[in-house]
């Protein structure tokens, strides 16, 4: 519980900071990455209900309408922990296609939701571009946030914790 609030609050900050002061990081999706990497190490329901909470923070701070992200990521992080149990998922290279998979499948979600309501997104050569760019950048995030939590000093965080009974 502490750990989804504390990404929670990451991605709150991350999305105001990205918002007014770092534009750049705008092609970033950290809900994404964030829902994909709970999706790995926790339970559907847990997973779905993080992607969930996720994704209506970012709708919250994006004036996306409210729900279209929630959903999306609560379905992608209920997907990925089904998955998890099913397929090796511990290596660089498959966690680099579970994120690329979960970005074409919450972009299918988002199109096809915005569709249906007569707001579909524009698949112009300049918004494919962007699109590319935004797959690159949270793939790469997420290569980068999955080396962080599976690093030296959190690998040495949880020897301890299980050292002293703890879980």
């Amino acid at each position: 519980m502490l750990t989804a609030l504390i990404a929670l609050f990451a991605i709150l900050v991350f999305q105001v900071l990205s918002s007014f002061w770092l534009p750049s990081l705008f092609y970033l999706d950290l809900s994404l990455i964030a829902t994909v990497y709970f999706g790995l190490r926790q339970e559907k329901l847990h997973a779905a209900m993080f992607g969930s909470a996720a994704g209506l923070l970012q709708d919250l701070l994006s004036g996306a309408p409210l729900g279209l992200n929630g959903f999306a990521k609560a379905l992608i992080g209920y997907l990925v922990a089904i998955f998890n149990r099913r397929l090796y998922s511990e290596g660089m290279v498959s966690r680099l296609i579970i994120l690329g998979l979960s970005f074409l499948i919450n972009l299918a979600l988002v199109w096809l939701l915005l569709s249906s309501v007569g707001r579909p997104i524009s698949l112009s050569p300049a918004a494919r571009a962007q699109l590319l760019i935004q797959a690159s950048a949270t793939m790469l995030g997420g290569l980068l946030v999955g080396l962080a939590l599976n690093g030296p000093f959190l690998n040495k965080v949880r020897e301890t914790t299980r050292r002293s009974g703890r879980r």
